[in-house]
């Protein structure tokens, strides 16, 4: 990965954070995942390029009853929110409710934009293609 030149790869993508090898294999995850999440920002730096890493969550999103995953469930390591410049969170609320009004939305939590705004942007996921869609101009009128 080094060896790329600067500018030259527009997004680098780790899929997903927990998996990705630390320094040393006798760290602990904690260690493991600070270790890895500081060196993808640095590499960032370095290669003048965004890393896009996804990353798992911890099982605390499950056992509240409002789904909506925060930053702190984030699963491994506080590094992950402190050196991510953005962090994203995709909810979609027919995973956990049947009977939701809401089938095929999507929606995008901006929890941490460090240069930005953060706010809700809602999409419609076609389950099919696996696929996030812009709202047709009807549903973004009766807003979803």
């Amino acid at each position: 990965m080094r060896a790329a030149k600067p500018g030259l790869t527009r997004l680098w993508v780790v899929d997903y954070l927990q998996l990705a090898q630390g320094p040393s294999e006798r760290d602990d995850e904690v260690r493991r995942i600070t270790a890895v999440s500081q060196g993808l920002t640095s590499l960032a730096r370095e290669l003048r390029t965004p890393v896009l890493a996804l990353s798992q969550l911890s099982r605390a999103v499950e056992g509240r009853a409002e789904h909506i995953p925060m930053l702190s469930d984030l699963r491994g390591s506080g590094s992950i929110e402190q050196d991510a410049s953005q962090v994203w969170f995709i909810y979609r609320d027919e995973l956990y409710n049947r009977e939701t009004e809401y089938p095929g939305m999507a929606e995008i939590h901006v929890a941490k934009h460090r240069n930005g705004d953060t706010g809700v942007a809602t999409l419609r996921f076609d389950r099919a293609t696996t696929r996030f869609l812009s709202l047709s101009s009807r549903e973004a009128s009766v807003g979803y």
